[in-house]
């Protein structure tokens, strides 16, 4: 930093505009390290986002397969209760009568001292 022939005050602008450029990289360093963590964040975000979609992808086939299955039992159903008539109502009644009775006696058998 030797300034031979310079007056003092071009000696302290080079000072200062050295100064400045010094303050510059250190800002932009610190800059340059936000951005890279920034971009680590949104790495990581992406990678979570392909994730859940691929999981929602596979929870969305099951669905479908599931809603299938039930639009085929709804339908077996109503062939069985076409076929059957009243005889067939009364008898699922019945069982969901003798279901709900048999599930209350096991609960007190259970909690019984």
């Amino acid at each position: 930093m030797a300034y031979r022939g310079a007056t003092a005050r071009e000696k302290a602008h080079a000072m200062d505009v050295e100064a400045g450029l010094r303050e510059n990289d250190a800002r932009l360093s610190a800059l340059s390290d936000q951005v890279s963590l920034l971009k680590g964040l949104a790495t990581e975000i992406d990678g979570e986002v392909q994730s859940q979609n691929s999981f929602l992808d596979t929870m969305g086939g099951s669905l479908a397969g599931a809603g299938g299955a039930l639009e085929r039992t709804m339908a077996a159903l109503e062939q069985m209760t076409a076929r059957g008539g009243a005889r067939f109502g009364l008898m699922v009644a019945a069982a969901v009568v003798l279901l709900f009775f048999a599930t209350r006696y096991a609960v007190k058998l259970a909690n019984a001292p």
